[in-house]
């Protein structure tokens, strides 16, 4: 029994006496690292609720008759504002009109958003 062991151990020595064989472990444990971060991230509680706010947004922006267009720039204006709820763009009137003056939005598609989410 004493000679399996031995061997064993003799093994393993010579495995992880060879540099190479370290790097590719160290390799091998930083890429399942990296996968269970990214895991966790996409299923954490509050990727879900950012998840929620957008698909939130995109059924205001359709209730609102806005085209894909419109709804990629207004999603880009609150994207900008770095808003934690997107949908208070469509709520809020003076963070959409603060957002359109800073970021060079063409003044009719402006005016066409603003008639479509906050009416005449």
């Amino acid at each position: 029994m004493d000679n399996l062991f031995d061997r064993i151990a003799a093994g393993f020595r010579t495995y992880y006496e060879r540099p190479e064989a370290l790097i590719l472990l160290l390799a091998i444990l930083a890429v399942l690292g990296a996968a269970g971060a990214a895991l966790y991230a996409s299923f954490s509680a509050r990727a879900r609720a950012g998840r929620r706010a957008w698909r939130t947004f995109l059924e205001f922006a359709g209730a609102s008759g806005l085209s894909r267009e419109e709804a990629a720039l207004l999603m880009g204006v609150a994207r900008r504002l770095a808003l934690e709820n997107p949908v208070l763009i469509f709520v809020r009137r003076s963070l959409f009109e603060t957002a359109a003056a800073g970021s060079g939005i063409d003044p009719a598609r402006a005016d066409s958003l603003r008639s479509k989410v906050y009416g005449p």
